[in-house]
């Protein structure tokens, strides 16, 4: 009986032992959860941290501000986010430009890297020291392609797009960009037109808007502007007259219309232009036609109608005067333009193109409906009134207006690829 006893005691002895040795784990693997879930944790509030200032130095070398204004603006948000970078328990590392990753010395992008040894409850017993949290944001402000159907080139003259009157313009599927940096009224738009845009409206410079007409969007003040992604094509070179004209490079002569009935033009040089004025409907077989002087202009109600054309307005460098004059296009009156562009080749989307060294207004005020393709006049503004509605089109040109009392309505084509920066948050 003594015995027993004995060997009872010694094993509640050993059920005290090991009962202390299992409370002590159970209190370490608990301890070692709480270090483990608080650690998480404040990884995820460095991440935020580290992600918040970068994007915020990011916009400050978007909007201009310098290098040194950038880390400032990014050392506050860590701040704000509790990582004051004092010299304690964390450091708050801004990079510009980024010295790790995929974006390593471009300027265009930030790295924010944040450590911090936070204070834990156990896990420094197994990892002297405790451990370390780091987290790295970076963000950039890298090129995207922008749908827009109307750029306006001009880099500083004021009203360089200019809407007034009763015409209303809108555009389905597309913006609108105008590059010049006038701080006051870049894009101005007065009267009782509406300015309705699926898109984006981005102005570099300032913009006016009155009257009773709506605008929407609201325009959106840029930081950037965009290339003429046209500005490194070669012209047409000119070639022998085009067959039915009659105009040679020494003696050019306006190739004029002004009877009723049916006309085909064929691709070619026509040196001194064309003009039509008449009741009558005018084919264009598809091809490059150039106008070596003289201009295009249309009057009356000639109507046109051709697939896969260009049509390029210059000078008559042999013989630059008279009808050998730059002149730009003019087209007015009431018959309508069916015109589509080339399919292919360098000249593709490419309907309508004035030679930049034409300063002189490219006008449009009558009907001219169904004309698609781009519209190019790198050196002109495009001035349109009357009742014109277009087809799928790109309107790359200098200046834009739009007045009078008609609609104009336009759908945007991605004949040409323009590109914009955003701000974004990359790694």
């Amino acid at each position: 009986m003594k015995r027993n006893l004995r060997t009872l005691r010694d094993e509640r002895g050993q059920i005290l032992v090991l009962s202390a040795f299992v409370i002590v784990a159970l209190l370490a693997f608990t301890g070692l959860v709480i270090d483990v879930g608080y650690l998480y944790a404040e990884h995820r509030q460095a991440q935020n941290a580290a992600d918040e200032a970068a994007l915020a130095a990011t916009y400050e070398l978007f909007n201009g501000r310098s290098v040194a204004d950038a880390t400032t603006t990014a050392l506050a948000y860590a701040d704000e986010n509790g990582f004051d970078n004092s010299g304690g328990s964390s450091t708050v590392t801004v990079n510009i430009p980024p010295t790790s990753g995929a974006h390593v010395g471009d300027p265009l992008y930030v790295e924010v890297i944040v450590s911090e040894q936070p204070p834990t409850f156990f896990i420094h017993v197994l990892i002297p020291g405790g451990s370390t949290v780091q987290a790295r944001g970076v963000a950039g402000f890298p090129l995207f392609p922008e749908p827009y159907a109307l750029v306006v080139l001009d880099p500083d003259d004021c009203q360089s797009f200019r809407q007034q009157g009763n015409a209303s313009l809108t555009i389905a599927g597309g913006g609108v960009m105008v590059n010049s940096s006038c701080p006051s009224d870049a894009l101005s738009k007065t009267g009782a037109g509406d300015l309705i845009v699926e898109g984006s409206i981005d102005v570099y410079g300032g913009y006016d808007v009155g009257g009773s007409g709506t605008i929407s969007p609201e325009p959106n003040s840029v930081s950037w502007t965009v290339s003429d992604p046209l500005a490194s094509l070669s012209p047409p070179s000119l070639g022998s007259p085009a067959p039915g004209s009659s105009g040679t490079a020494v003696n050019p002569d306006t190739w004029t219309v002004t009877s009723g009935g049916d006309f085909t033009l064929y691709p070619g040089t026509y040196y001194g232009g064309f003009y039509s004025n008449c009741t009558c409907t005018i084919t264009l077989q598809p091809g490059i036609y150039i106008m070596a002087g003289g201009g295009f202009s249309k009057a009356g109600g000639a109507s046109f109608v051709g697939d896969g054309v260009m049509i390029y307005v210059t000078e008559n460098p042999t013989n630059p005067t008279g009808d050998g004059a730059p002149k730009p296009f003019d087209l007015t009156g009431s018959g309508a333009m069916d015109l589509s562009p080339p399919t292919s080749g360098p000249y593709e989307g490419i309907t309508l193109w004035q030679d930049e060294a034409i300063t002189a207004d490219f006008k449009m005020r009558g009907s001219n409906d169904l004309i698609s393709g781009i519209f190019y006049a790198p050196g002109a503004t495009l001035d349109i009134s009357g009742d014109s509605q277009f087809g799928t089109v790109q309107l790359i040109v200098n200046g834009f207006q739009l007045s009078g009392n008609s609609p104009l309505d336009l759908t945007y084509g991605e004949f040409r690829t323009f590109e914009a920066p955003d701000v974004v948050l990359v790694e």
